[in-house]
């Protein structure tokens, strides 16, 4: 309870503390139209005066309503939890497919030879904007993908995914060089960024139908650039 109530009064500090800025930026702009401006008389309310009266009625407004500010605050949060796990769950089906598709092509290789690829590709999480994804498959010495995924906050209902697939030789520095993805809700677009990256991927605004065919076609000119690079070192 003790925390509660101490995070309730920090956030209660922290909008008075805005309030009072946004008044003192006031109080200067009325202090500077008071001292050009011919009031005409003594008995007319200066523009400080005003600025003075209109944060009392706020302050005044404030307190009383205290208690209901920190549900709309409790409220506002809890929407956007619940959003950000709505937009991640549609994602989940196209991240998810990116990863298996990897996954079962390298298992299928490292059945069939001792390569010996190593792939660390977790679940997804069920908030991508609070925990981003990442991954990494080790092909050998000279060869490391990483994984990543970025969105924005907060989370929103035309909210994009961008996945990032870097390549790096013999490093776990993430270079330039990638394959980015970008996962809209009607769209996607695929580019290449990088000499790492071996083959021609690109594709602009292609519509979510496709998603699947093109990049698991995409994914597997990847993959075998990659292990034809491998087996010629």
């Amino acid at each position: 309870m003790y925390w509660g109530a101490a995070r309730n009064a920090k956030a209660d500090r922290v909008l008075v503390e805005r309030k009072l800025d946004e008044f003192a930026v006031k109080i200067t702009e009325a202090q500077h139209v008071d001292s050009t401006v011919n009031r005409g008389s003594e008995n007319d309310m200066s523009a400080v005066q005003k600025v003075a009266i209109e944060f009392d009625e706020w302050a005044d407004e404030f307190t009383k309503q205290r208690h209901l500010k920190r549900l709309q605050v409790a409220q506002s949060k809890l929407g956007r939890c619940t959003m950000a796990a709505e937009v991640t769950a549609a994602w989940k089906p196209y991240l998810g497919l990116i990863l298996d598709t990897i996954r079962g092509m390298i298992r299928a290789y490292n059945a069939k030879t001792s390569a010996g690829v190593k792939v660390d590709l977790p679940v997804i999480p069920d908030d991508l904007f609070s925990s981003p994804y990442s991954g990494s498959i080790t092909w050998g010495p000279n060869g490391i993908w990483r994984l990543e995924t970025r969105c924005t906050q907060p989370a929103r209902r035309l909210s994009a995914l961008t996945v990032w697939i870097y390549f790096n030789k013999g490093t776990w520095q993430t270079t330039g060089d990638a394959v980015v993805i970008i996962i809209g809700p009607k769209v996607f677009e695929v580019f290449a960024h990088g000499q790492s990256v071996l083959v021609d991927v690109d594709r602009h605004e292609t519509p979510i139908a496709e998603f699947e065919t093109v990049i698991t076609q995409s994914l597997r000119q990847l993959v075998e650039a990659q292990l034809v690079e491998l087996e010629g070192e």
